[in-house]
């Protein structure tokens, strides 16, 4: 078996983004359980840290942790366009492309 290649992350310094509206860059988060919203209010308490700043870093944690896994669907996405996986970011972000 050939050794494979590591997946090419984007250049960012070819991706140029939209500034987000203060509702797209602030989203709502969807309904939790009664536990899990206790388990996240507790938590914060703990680590003395707002609710939003625990939720900021789990989406970081997120995207850090999953990011490989996207950049991979992201490289099919811009090979059925013919078109680079930068162009393919900027067209998804600015709603121009459906995945």
């Amino acid at each position: 078996m050939p050794d494979e290649q590591p997946m090419k992350d984007c250049d960012w310094s070819k991706v140029t983004l939209p500034r987000p509206s203060k509702a797209q860059s602030r989203p709502s988060i969807g309904e939790l359980s009664d536990l899990d919203w206790a388990k996240l209010m507790v938590v914060s308490k703990l680590i003395h840290k707002s609710i939003a700043s625990v939720l900021q870093t789990a989406v970081i944690t997120y995207l850090n942790r999953n990011w490989h896994n996207h950049l991979e669907r992201l490289h099919i996405v811009a090979n059925r366009e013919n078109i680079s996986i930068e162009e393919a970011f900027e067209k998804i972000v600015k709603e121009e492309l459906e995945p």
